[in-house]
């Protein structure tokens, strides 16, 4: 039987779920302490995405400028293009370009954004190390 995914904004009972993933995920990825999540997302628009009626991936993004802060999605949940249909659904809600920063050692982060046509626009060092920033307008691929 095929999977099932959905995407769509957060509801508000759903942010303890949203937070747990979060942490999991953050902590992994990045190998330190998430940050806490309200803190970490305040005044930003969080979609989630959700495969067989379970979350499974959100993406947190900041309107004003298109950005996009938080792409996570649970390991088990990688590689069945969850990532692409958020980032889909946050250009057809908001438009395009959408932009990013991704740390440079977060490998498979990288290699998710090249193959999903996220072209590199400029580099910098933040607290976390190198990162790169990141450009996707679907037109320009």
């Amino acid at each position: 039987m095929a999977n099932h995914i959905a995407v769509r904004k957060m509801d508000p009972g759903e942010t303890e779920q949203v937070k747990e993933l979060f942490e999991t995920v953050f902590e992994e990825t990045f190998f330190k302490h998430a940050p806490v999540f309200e803190e970490a997302t305040d005044g930003e628009q969080i979609y989630v995405a959700l495969l067989d009626d379970r979350i499974v991936g959100f993406a947190s993004f900041w309107e004003p400028d298109r950005f996009v802060h938080f792409l996570l999605v649970l390991p088990a949940a990688r590689h069945k293009k969850i990532g692409s249909l958020l980032v889909n659904n946050l250009a057809e809600i908001y438009g395009e370009p959408l932009t990013l920063k991704c740390l440079i050692r977060n490998e498979e982060g990288m290699a998710f954004y090249r193959a999903t046509g996220w072209q590199k626009t400029g580099d910098g060092i933040g607290e976390d190390g190198a990162y790169a920033l990141l450009r996707y307008a679907e037109s320009s691929c």
